[in-house]
């Protein structure tokens, strides 16, 4: 248990396609809010670009496969968490669910 006067945040860490990372940090007492982002440095050399290039696409399908090993028990237990409640929805919002588990289905490989 926390102590009253213990601090809380949230922290959230996000680096997208360009290498900028994001960090988001809340209070959960007081709801305060922050968010800094962060820019790669441009003094890289061209060389050290195009191998970080290469070592991304010589391991892209590897990597892949890792992702969807990682994924594949969540989209599980997803499914089962949808299947126990099943009956409790409305008939078009089943098939709707369905459906979009089938499009999706094919996506994390």
């Amino acid at each position: 248990m926390f102590r009253r006067d213990a601090c809380r945040e949230l922290m959230t860490f996000d680096i997208d396609s360009s290498g900028i990372l994001g960090v988001r940090a809340k209070d959960t007492a007081s709801g305060r809010a922050q968010a800094i982002r962060m820019k790669g440095s441009p003094r890289r050399s061209g060389d050290c670009k195009k191998r970080w290039i290469e070592e991304a696409e010589r391991y892209a399908d590897s990597d892949g496969m890792r992702r969807a090993a990682a994924d594949r028990p969540k989209a599980d237990a997803d499914e089962r968490m949808l299947a126990s409640f099943d009956d409790e929805f409305p008939d078009d919002l089943s098939q709707r669910i369905d459906t979009a588990l089938r499009e999706t289905e094919g996506c994390s490989s």
